[in-house]
């Protein structure tokens, strides 16, 4: 079946295929929103890429991500656990990301909307929302407006206020403020008040602002992060709890995933949620069984306001560096040293951005006051992440090394570039033991691993490589410069409203030609990196157009967050199942590229000779 008849359903998306050649790559847009990726300093991506005493970089020279890296990578971990060290995961908001829980923007988006509601602005399902007497509005970005468009909605509003409203002015000009930021916006969606008076005819609605109520914001957040479900990086990470020693482990997100996770591995773990203007607990509170530190707090007191920017409390700081000291170091410390002491486990960062405060403030101090064995192993989804980590390792680095006799020439930072969590953990899972999870872990199909191929890394100017695979040559840098430049060119204008052509993109090559998927996968890091949503499947694994819409469905469902879906669609209209896909993509709020590699001929992996006979 040629390309063309597999995407002609998908024309109500402006999609449309063409006819299968080898090297075809298709990227589709399937919806549009502005979104932009701004550059890194040269300077720093070049100390994370090159030789540094303090950084080891595994993705060189260009932070490309291969299984050569990602094998390194386990490999000195590997050797950690054989020196006897253990690890504390400080886990941040990317391994949460892929189960659908909000990112920063969208958590923004659905404030400034309760916030409209709250006003009265916008109509909800109930007149005159409150958050104090009535529940939290369904998290859906259904409305797209930019922060601008938000603020001018509520300023026309005000402007507008009938004289019998004058009184709420007030309140609206608190609310312009409050919803530059999403703590600020929770902040006043918890004080604002709706107070009836008069009677009869001359009764009246007033908005007053009163004390913040803890309550309405711990709701608000819950509201956004339920009905989440753990993802393979989550379970695997529960897999791995005996593998890696993972006695302590610490956490800034809301949510409840882990728990989820270990719970289903029947791994136990205890919970410890800090609350507004608690103290991290002691090391002989979490010692008798393996212990999550929830460090923005668990379901009440949640720490959504600016304390999130301050530098953690000195009692704190020592706190977390007992997690990480061994038996000896803990007794040193307590002796009255606090300088050179001993660890035994090491600390695994992943989904965090290097740029958060505190969690800086945590490591810097580590850094400080203990051997020069200690180092801290980086899981960076982006250059920018990686960036960043170079960034600020270099800069405690020269804060610190002609004030300590501290080796600062050790290597401080190992950090790895991967987009994937859950199959870093899984090969990390099957290096360790050689084997897969018995228990606790769902592998996902093939459309929910909807990435693309890795590159493998080998060194091609070694003498015993292997040969390449494939015959020709290669496409070359320059024409590699040139096609992504003309991809990014023709995807910008799609974003435009004025666009109304079908937003299709076919990438080819002649046979003799390779190199358009590697170029491919790299353009699909860097839509994926701006904040889009990405997914890639191969045409060789499909077999009729049936079956390339259920794996878009279900590709679509995992990405957007959906992990138990029921398959229940069964309408055989094109124009149907392009809505229903559409509906999925609009429930995001967020652009979506699709690339569809058909560098061989759709379905050359199934077992059919008359499907295998269409690509001669």
């Amino acid at each position: 079946m040629p390309t063309h008849g597999i995407l002609q359903w998908m024309g109500g998306m402006g999609i449309l295929g063409g006819r299968a050649q080898r090297g075809i790559l298709g990227i589709v847009r399937c919806f549009a929103h502005n979104s932009s990726s701004n550059s890194q300093p040269r300077n720093y991506l070049q100390m994370a890429t090159e030789e540094s005493d303090s950084i080891h970089a595994y993705n060189t020279p260009d932070l490309a991500i291969t299984n050569k890296a990602s094998q390194q990578f386990i490999n000195d971990l590997y050797d950690q656990l054989k020196a006897g060290y253990g690890f504390v995961p400080f886990i941040g908001a990317g391994l949460s990301a892929p189960s659908g829980i909000p990112l920063i923007w969208e958590m923004e988006t659905y404030l400034r909307r309760c916030v409209a509601l709250a006003l009265g602005v916008i109509a909800g399902d109930t007149p005159y929302w409150s958050p104090r007497t009535n529940q939290w509005p369904p998290f859906r970005i259904r409305d797209l407006r930019s922060p601008i468009a938000w603020l001018n909605l509520v300023r026309n509003a005000m402007d507008n206020l009938p004289e019998s409203r004058q009184h709420d002015r007030r309140v609206f000009q608190e609310s312009l403020g409050a919803m530059a930021e999403w703590r600020t916006s929770l902040l006043f969606l918890s004080r604002i008040v709706k107070e009836t008076r008069g009677t009869g005819r001359n009764e009246s609605t007033v908005l007053l602002l009163d004390a913040p109520k803890q309550e309405v914001i711990d709701a608000g957040i819950r509201e956004i992060m339920k009905g989440k479900h753990p993802t393979l990086g989550h379970r695997m990470l529960a897999s791995l709890g005996g593998l890696l020693r993972l006695d302590i482990i610490l956490t800034t997100n809301f949510d409840d995933l882990l728990e989820q996770a270990f719970h289903s591995a029947k791994n136990p773990l205890t919970s410890f949620g800090l609350h507004l203007a608690s103290q991290l607990p002691q090391y002989a509170a979490l010692a008798p069984q393996r212990s999550l530190v929830k460090l923005h707090g668990d379901r009440h007191s949640l720490r959504a306001d600016y304390t999130l920017d301050a530098v953690p409390p000195t009692s704190d700081l020592w706190r977390f560096l007992d997690y990480l000291l061994s038996a000896a170091g803990r007794e040193s410390r307590e002796q009255g040293n606090t300088d050179d002491l001993p660890v035994s486990s090491l600390l695994l960062v992943m989904g965090f951005s290097a740029n958060e405060r505190r969690t800086r403030a945590f490591i810097e101090h580590a850094w400080l006051h203990t051997k020069t064995d200690f180092k801290v192993f980086w899981i960076c989804h982006t250059q920018r992440d990686v960036a960043n980590v170079a960034r600020f390792t270099h800069e405690v680095k020269a804060k610190w090394e002609h004030k300590t006799t501290l080796d600062w020439d050790r290597t401080r930072s190992c950090v790895l570039r991967h987009t994937n969590l859950g199959l870093l953990f899984l090969h990390l899972f099957q290096s360790l033991r050689r084997s897969i999870p018995l228990k606790g872990v769902v592998f996902p199909s093939a459309s929910r691993l909807a990435i693309p191929p890795l590159f493998s890394g080998s060194d091609q100017s070694s003498e015993t490589a292997s040969p390449p695979l494939t015959m020709g040559h290669d496409i070359g840098l320059a024409s590699k410069v040139k096609l992504v430049q003309s991809v990014l060119k023709r995807v910008k204008s799609f974003m435009e409203h004025s666009f109304k052509k079908h937003r299709v993109i076919a990438v080819t090559s002649p046979p003799s030609v390779h190199g358009i998927t590697s170029v491919c996968s790299e353009l699909f890091d860097t839509f994926q990196e701006a904040g889009n949503c990405c997914l890639w499947l191969e045409m060789n694994g499909v077999s009729s157009a049936d079956d390339l819409f259920e794996q878009l469905l279900d590709a679509a469902n995992y990405s957007a967050g959906t992990e138990n879906w029921m398959p229940v669609f069964v309408d055989n209209d094109p124009r149907s199942r392009a809505t229903e896909l559409r509906r999925i993509i609009l429930a995001t709020g967020r652009q979506w590229v699709i690339f569809l590699n058909a560098r061989e001929t759709p379905g050359a992996n199934l077992d059919s000779p008359e499907l295998n006979s269409l690509g001669s």
